[in-house]
């Protein structure tokens, strides 16, 4: 995988901190108006958060990769297919009753191969892992 996966890890990064930012929003920014430079950075109130974040992206990144068995970041008709046993064990996600309506419904841009974005998108989506209870 190399340089690939650590672009992945880095927008599970990202991903982590923007919703982090948004479940403890600055509230003296947010009633000023205005962005602050905390905006840039995770600020201690926000780091569990963060962390929890954070895990649960990745938990959804080793999903991916596992079932990726061609290698090649993307995930294809075939092995959503073969992974899905293993997806519907291991996690909440429900069976669904059409794989290829699931397929293309994870698809999001139609390219045919369902990206890492996509594929975390649509676990999401379905609350795979979802830390949010633990942050109430």
């Amino acid at each position: 995988y190399g340089v690939d996966v650590k672009r992945v890890v880095a927008k599970s990064v990202q991903r982590a901190h923007k919703a982090a930012k948004a479940a403890a929003p600055d509230q003296k920014a947010a009633t000023l108006g205005k962005a602050s430079l905390a905006d840039d950075f995770v600020e201690k109130r926000e780091f569990r958060i963060f962390i929890e974040f954070l895990r649960y992206d990745l938990q959804i990144l080793m999903y991916f990769l596992k079932a990726d068995t061609s290698d090649d970041l993307r995930v294809s008709l075939e092995e959503f297919k073969a992974a899905m046993p293993f997806l519907t064990k291991e996690t909440n996600l429900p069976e669904p009753k059409d794989l290829e309506a699931a397929y293309r419904e994870m698809d999001a841009d139609g390219g045919g191969m369902v990206l890492y974005d996509e594929f975390a998108d649509y676990m999401m989506k379905y609350k795979v892992a979802n830390p949010s209870a633990k942050l109430q």
